[in-house]
Parts: C-alpha cells; structure tokens; sequence
C-alpha cells in the first residue's frame, strides 16, 4: 500500500479535481491493491480523485478499499457501496454519474497501470485538442498468477479494426477496438448520455466508446499503459451476461444518436442498422422500439422505407438473375 504523501501543489485540488479515476470492482480482494497503487504511484501535475464502486463483493475487497480511503482521505477516494447490487452496467453508470472531474480514465479492479505518466500525457494531449474526445492506448495480458500470456484473439482484431478521428461507424458496424483499462475522455461527452442506472441498458464499455464517439475524435496512442489480468472470475469469461441484450441496447444507441441530430451525418449506417433491428426480432418490444426511434425524428421512416423497398428490390432482381 502506497502511504499518503502527496503534498506537492497541482492543477486543481481534492475539491475540483481535474482528473477523475473510475474503478468498477467485484471479488477483487487479491488483486485490488496493486489497482489502486498503480492510480497513486502516478506522476502528474494534476489533481485527481478515486471513484470506487463495488456491487456487493462477498470476499475482503470492501475492507481493503475502506483501509485505503482512512489513510488517503474521503475526497482522494470515493466508494460506492449500494445496498443492492445495481449489476455491472448499473454499478458503472453510479460511478460515472459520481465522477467530478473534467476528464475521465477508466480502470478495473482487477487490471492495473504500468506507465506512470499514462494520465499525465492523455490529459495534456485532451486539454491541447478541444476536438478529441477519447484517447486509448495498448496493454499486455496476464494470467491469474501475474505471468505475462499471449494476447485474446480479440487482440488481433482490434489492431484490424482500429481507427483514428470519427470511428462512430467503425464501432457500430466492426465492433469494439478500444482496452477500457487505458481509456482517458472528456466527462462532457459523457454527461450528454444522461447515464441510466439500470443493468439492462447496455453492455459494459462498448456502448460508452459508441456513444461518446458521436461527441468527437478518438485518438490511439501506440504505448503499453495497462494490464489485462484474465482468470475465471472475470467479466469476459462469462458471456452469458451478454445473452439477450443486445438488440435493445442497440436501438438505444441508435435512439440517442437520433435525438442529438446524428441522424444526417450517419444516415446510411443508422438506417442499415434500423432494418437489422427489425429483421433480426419482430417481436412486439423490438417493434416498440423501432417505433421510438421513428417518432424521434420523422425524417426517418420515409428514408427507411426507401431503403427498405430498394433493398428487396435487390435481392428480387438477384434471385430473378
């Protein structure tokens, strides 16, 4: 544990902190420690605050973060312990909606910094680019027993998929390319999304990255900020928490992005996207939310309808031939 020593005078202070670190944690009592020394062992000009939020763990994590919090002090760190547990995409909106600092960096329990200048230099890249809203940078994996291991295959579908500048449609259509743990953005693109609380509304980061992507630029940085620690209790070696909520939080996006007058700037993707949804479920839910969508701005159904019948008129005319 890190001792309470930071007495040099930064930009802002404890009661407006600059940066604000956001750590969404769960069962984490072997590895939370080292989490929180790689947000302290930071070497910044910068004020920054701790959010912590912790469902419900049923192991020692509480008591550790409690221990830190007495030595560090209420306004360095900020636990969230709700009495129910709001699941994880609830837990995170609580600690982003808590989060006061102008920008935000992201980290799990259970992963952890390498770099110590990572929040320094993402900062002062942001407050330099009034039109970059995210930077992400790259990290190594390790096992349960802190022993490095070859990379997901994901990995590799990242570094395909990834892009620099306007990657809304990049996101949407080739799905994610960004590490959470190496995150750093702008609170003001995420105080657009009027967070909800609720678990059923998104699935984890993802549909941050998509939704923060209609504020700006994204920018990758070619440098090893973070660690990945992969073990069984982990959120991705459980995708039974994905079942079933994909296509709701989908057109939820889809929706936001119609009510913040996206709807011209990404008119194709959007309306490909629409006819997915619709295609993929008709049930009466879906079709309640395809109807939402539609009421949002009533531009859109003509222009769906168009896409509609031109589409089948393609694949009529490719059967014909």
């Amino acid at each position: 544990m890190i001792p309470n020593t930071h007495t040099e005078k930064l930009k802002g202070n404890n009661l407006n902190p600059v940066i604000s670190i956001a750590c969404l944690t769960f069962n984490h009592e072997a590895y939370i420690e080292k989490t929180i020394d790689s947000f302290l062992s930071q070497k910044t000009s910068y004020s920054f605050e701790i959010v912590i939020g912790d469902g419900g763990s049923t192991d020692g994590n509480k008591e550790i973060l409690r221990k830190y919090q007495s030595i560090h002090g209420e306004e360095k760190i900020k636990l969230l312990f709700p009495e129910k547990d709001p699941g994880i995409g609830g837990m995170l909106n609580q600690i982003f909606l808590e989060c006061r600092g102008e920008f935000v960096c992201f980290c799990e329990g259970d992963d952890y910094w390498v770099n110590y200048d990572k929040i320094e230099r993402q900062v002062s890249f942001l407050r330099d680019n009034s039109d970059y809203v995210l930077l992400h940078s790259d990290l190594i994996y390790i096992n349960s027993f802190g022993q490095q291991i070859e990379p997901f295959e994901s990995h590799f579908l990242f570094d395909e998929r990834r892009q620099d500048g306007i990657v809304f449609e990049t996101l949407l259509q080739k799905g994610i390319f960004i590490y959470a743990p190496t995150v750093c953005f702008r609170s003001s693109a995420l105080s657009k999304m009027k967070l909800k609380t609720t678990d059923s509304w998104f699935v984890f980061d993802y549909w941050y990255w998509l939704l923060i992507s209609l504020e700006g630029k994204f920018l990758y940085q070619k440098v090893v900020d973070s660690v990945y620690r992969r073990h069984e209790n982990g959120v991705t070696q459980n995708f039974d928490f994905f079942k079933g909520k994909y296509l709701p939080l989908k057109s939820d996006i889809i929706l936001h992005a119609v009510k913040n007058n996206n709807f011209k700037l990404y008119k194709d993707i959007l309306l490909i996207e629409i006819y997915k949804l619709w295609r993929n479920e008709l049930s009466w839910k879906n079709t309640k939310r395809i109807i939402q969508i539609f009421k949002a701005d009533y531009e859109i159904f003509p222009s769906f309808a168009v896409y509609f019948l031109s589409y089948w008129k393609r694949k009529i005319i490719k059967r014909i031939l």
